[in-house]
């Protein structure tokens, strides 16, 4: 631990022993600082102190730190100082700087650039949609999905796109990491084709600047759709890693035991639209089960 790290546990010890043992807090915090030097854990622990971080944020606090880090000095001086923000201010503010335009704005405009569709390309990366099978090998060059690699027999890449858009991100604020989504199939991958970990999924959903665009832009298409599709619905709550409750009213129209599914992963306590629902039906053998989940 850094002499730094040391004086700030003395500093803040009364504040931190509230909360568990001092060192092991610290040595948790300075995993949110995206800087070498520790250059924002006394900020970090401030904040902490303070409830308003906690530990199931750490990536979203680590990549807005380290997007602030990264660009201060584009921004006025009064703003340099992290200390002119909590973390919500901060958040804000990083939010007011990056998305220049309202979501549905910058979701659906792009520019037709060759084979591809570009949808926004600056300081956080570049997110576009290939129309053809070499923009999507291209762009999917060195990743392991099966719509960048050429087949004789089988084009993925239309396989896909036929139902929808693939998306792909290049993520410049994680060294150029390459995201590719697809809706429709309810599939969000990493370069290795492989899922995103709940947490790294939670971040791109919720907290990107760019990407939470992209997914409250799906959500809105869904929930206004006519007519309504309850399937599609519950297959994109299912991938969110979170509960869905504009979309709950659509669900407990659905079959029993797909909304049993949401219930058990999703909600994980009582579902009070689907519990009077279910009375009010009659539906004495599903109201129990309903229970024995909801009280297990």
């Amino acid at each position: 631990m850094s002499n730094r790290a040391a004086s700030y546990i003395k500093l803040y010890q009364k504040r931190l022993l509230e909360k568990g043992d001092p060192e092991q807090l610290v040595l948790n915090i300075m995993q949110f600082d995206p800087t070498p030097n520790g250059e924002y854990l006394e900020w970090l622990i401030k904040q902490y102190v303070n409830d308003l971080i906690n530990f199931d944020q750490i990536i979203s606090v680590k990549a807005n730190l380290a997007l602030y880090s990264k660009n201060k000095i584009r921004f006025d001086v009064l703003y340099r100082d992290i200390n002119k923000f909590n973390y919500e201010g901060l958040t804000a503010f990083i939010d007011k700087q990056f998305k220049i335009i309202d979501g549905e704005t910058l979701i659906h405009s792009h520019v037709l650039h060759g084979d591809e569709k570009i949808i926004y390309s600056g300081i956080l990366g570049e997110l576009l949609i290939p129309l053809t099978q070499a923009a999507s090998c291209r762009r999917g060059a060195g990743t392991k999905w099966c719509t960048s690699m050429e087949d004789d027999y089988t084009s993925w890449f239309e396989f896909y796109s036929v139902d929808g858009p693939l998306y792909v991100f290049i993520d410049r604020q994680r060294n150029s990491l390459k995201y590719q989504i697809h809706f429709e199939t309810e599939s969000f991958k990493d370069e290795q084709d492989e899922l995103l970990d709940p947490e790294l999924l939670s971040y791109y959903v919720y907290d990107h600047v760019l990407i939470s665009l992209l997914f409250r832009d799906y959500e809105k298409r869904l929930l206004t759709a006519s007519p309504i599709n309850p399937e599609i619905i519950f297959r994109f709550a299912m991938m969110l890693p979170k509960r869905w409750k504009e979309a709950e009213q659509y669900l407990v129209d659905y079959d029993f035991r797909f909304i049993m599914v949401y219930l058990t992963k999703k909600i994980k306590g009582p579902w009070l639209e689907l519990e009077q629902k279910l009375e009010r039906e009659g539906r004495n053998n599903q109201l129990i089960m309903y229970w024995k989940i909801v009280s297990a």
